[in-house]
């Protein structure tokens, strides 16, 4: 079983795993659009140039839409994840776990945007992932 704070904390990882998708999404998408430059002068193949750049293009929108799927399949994770920390009290607890998780601030950047003591605001943040856990039996 897994405590509430790794649960959320996986959300960053979520994050920047998408955030790679999207790279590389980027490049396959230019590699794509490339491929018309490749010069295929000097190929003595049987198949013509126009073949081999159809079947490149469309093994390179497989790899594309494969990515999408996965993109979509990472991005409801994190929506859900969100929509768990929401589900919390919607009020101080939500917040914090949102700013902490979810945005990735440290403790420190929280209680000075928020106006609240360090020492009090890390009462807060444990009793936000007491109550997290609570809501979300599944979770220490």
């Amino acid at each position: 079983m897994m405590s509430a704070k790794d649960y959320l904390c996986r959300i960053k990882d979520l994050r920047e795993y998408l955030r790679q998708l999207q790279l590389r999404k980027e490049n396959i998408h230019m590699d794509y659009t490339g491929i018309s430059a490749i010069d295929y002068g000097g190929d003595r193949v049987q198949s013509s140039p126009t073949d081999r750049m159809f079947e490149a293009g469309c093994k390179l929108l497989e790899r594309i839409e494969t990515i999408d799927k996965e993109i979509e399949r990472v991005s409801i994770l994190i929506d859900d994840m969100s929509d768990e920390i929401h589900a919390v009290d919607g009020g101080k607890y939500s917040q914090i776990l949102f700013l902490r998780y979810y945005d990735g601030k440290t403790l420190k950047e929280i209680s000075s945007e928020q106006s609240i003591d360090y020492n009090q605001l890390c009462r807060i943040h444990g009793a936000a992932l007491r109550a997290f856990a609570q809501k979300h039996n599944d979770l220490q």
